[in-house]
């Protein structure tokens, strides 16, 4: 395939930035343009995101900001974990105020190597509420079980807690987004650093899934959309064919990586309404930044570069790459 749409472009369709901007032409024509193009996105991360980090001269951010105009506002640093998010959102504050348009979180992998423990979302407490529901109970006060986030500084979840509570307060309206941590491979530094893959438990005795999971699970929680990179992404350590091709013998942040942390694999798949039937939709093209225009029936393949799409069966419409 010539050319594959975007994983990040495809997901972040879901995320409000800003408005679809769909403008019928007089010919009956369509032209999409994606929410997030010419967009001000700051990025939060570790060591894949650093723009320091060597691994790779391109990162997942630099090929999103060719492929839509992003302005990119990047603050992570090598081998920060969860606690240093509030840092990064001051700097970013200081630097830019609220003139943004999108937050991108990027963070986990320390966290397990450095060992942190899990924890948990919330605390609980007892408490009196009042409370009434037609004849089954009067209203009154009522001694119950309350919970609130836990804002333990020492554990993952808390760390979670504690850095989505500081944005939500400081950029209530502000789109944000988190990305899962990806899968790990043994990392050598040095003799002194020597990180082992996500198929050994950390020092605590935690597997890497459930940091991973944790993430997951805060998109519910904090009411932010997560993007399941680990689960997208080409590689992962049990496979040795997979380690060859797109890991390092040390970690996966060359910019073949960056590359494949942006592209689809298998190719989105978005389902749509046409004809009143529900139809699936192959996304194989890489959407324009600046919009294209497109047939009436390739309207409905998110304007994918292209005008000829085919029809493979009765409810599914193909939008080949030229």
């Amino acid at each position: 395939m010539k050319k594959t749409i975007h994983l990040l472009l495809c997901l972040l369709l879901a995320t409000p930035v800003a408005a679809q901007r769909m403008q019928n032409t007089k010919s009956a024509q369509t032209t999409f343009l994606h929410p997030w193009a010419g967009k001000r996105v700051a990025y939060f991360g570790d060591s894949i995101t650093d723009p320091r980090n060597s691994g790779s001269k391109k990162k997942y951010w630099n090929f999103l900001q060719e492929l839509l105009n992003i302005t990119p506002y990047v603050y992570g640093k090598s081998g920060r974990q969860w606690n240093d998010i509030p840092r990064q959102a001051e700097q970013l504050k200081q630097e830019h105020g609220t003139d943004f348009d999108a937050i991108v979180i990027f963070m986990g992998t320390n966290d397990y190597n450095n060992a942190v423990p899990i924890g948990e979302w919330f605390e609980e407490t007892e408490d009196s509420v009042v409370a009434a529901r037609d004849t089954r109970w009067v209203k009154r006060k009522y001694l119950r079980k309350k919970r609130t986030p836990a804002m333990d500084a020492d554990t993952y979840r808390g760390r979670i807690n504690i850095a989505l509570s500081r944005l939500k307060t400081m950029y209530p309206t502000k789109q944000i987004v988190l990305l899962t941590p990806i899968h790990r491979a043994l990392f050598y530094g040095n003799e002194h650093n020597i990180q082992p893959s996500e198929e050994y438990q950390n020092a605590v005795g935690i597997y890497f899934d459930r940091y991973v999971e944790s993430v997951k699970e805060a998109g519910n929680i904090w009411a932010v959309p997560v993007i399941d990179l680990r689960s997208a992404m080409k590689g992962q350590p049990y496979s040795t064919t997979l380690q060859k091709t797109v890991f390092t013998p040390m970690m996966p942040v060359t910019a073949e990586w960056h590359r494949h942390s942006t592209i689809g694999w298998p190719p989105c798949r978005v389902v749509f309404s046409l004809g009143g039937q529900r139809t699936t939709v192959a996304l194989t093209m890489r959407i324009s930044s600046r919009g294209r225009s497109c047939s009436s029936v390739s309207a409905h393949c998110i304007c994918l570069t292209t005008s000829n799409p085919s029809v493979t069966s009765p409810n599914t419409v193909y939008c080949p790459s030229r």
